[in-house]
């Protein structure tokens, strides 16, 4: 049962709930019908709410092992990246000499031509150079602590609700 079907379950007993007010007559028999569903269905909620807790902790863990993992195998991959870089200006020595290409092997080695820019002094460049960029943001934990004492236009203190799972 989908956690959806329980609040569906939920409004049928309700609904049979306020029927049997309704009813000037005592029936004991749907009384009692009534009372096995909604024990059934708490236990089914119960059972469902557990099996989710539980899917979602281990959902947690193994995100955080994939976490420690990346951090782990970072410095591992940086390494392999300056090895990279260094072996790629070591290869391109001897292709320079022998006039930008030399094939070894199922390799052919060559250069090809790039332009990038370098800047050596941003004081120096003209200002249709530099593009200037404005980063506001807010501060909401000041905001949080004044909307505590008093009001803020602007902004609202919002009382939420986070899942907590022991």
């Amino acid at each position: 049962m989908r956690c959806y079907e329980i609040a569906d379950e939920y409004d049928q007993i309700a609904e049979m709930t306020n029927a049997i007010l309704e009813c000037d007559t005592d029936n004991d028999e749907m009384r009692a019908c009534l009372n096995i569903q909604l024990e059934q269905l708490n236990h089914d909620t119960a059972t469902k709410l557990e099996n989710m807790a539980k899917m979602l902790k281990n959902m947690e863990l193994e995100a955080a092992a994939y976490k420690a993992e990346i951090d782990r195998m970072k410095p591992r991959m940086d390494s392999i990246n300056k090895n990279i870089k260094y072996i790629k200006e070591n290869l391109i020595k001897p292709i320079i000499k022998k006039s930008g290409k030399i094939k070894v092997g199922v390799f052919t080695l060559s250069l090809r031509k790039s332009s990038s820019v370098k800047i050596l002094d941003e004081s120096l460049l003209a200002p249709k150079y530099i593009r200037e960029v404005t980063v506001t943001s807010v501060d909401k934990m000041e905001i949080k602590e004044d909307l505590k004492t008093g009001l803020v236009k602007g902004a609202v203190l919002v009382e939420n609700q986070s899942l907590q799972i022991r």
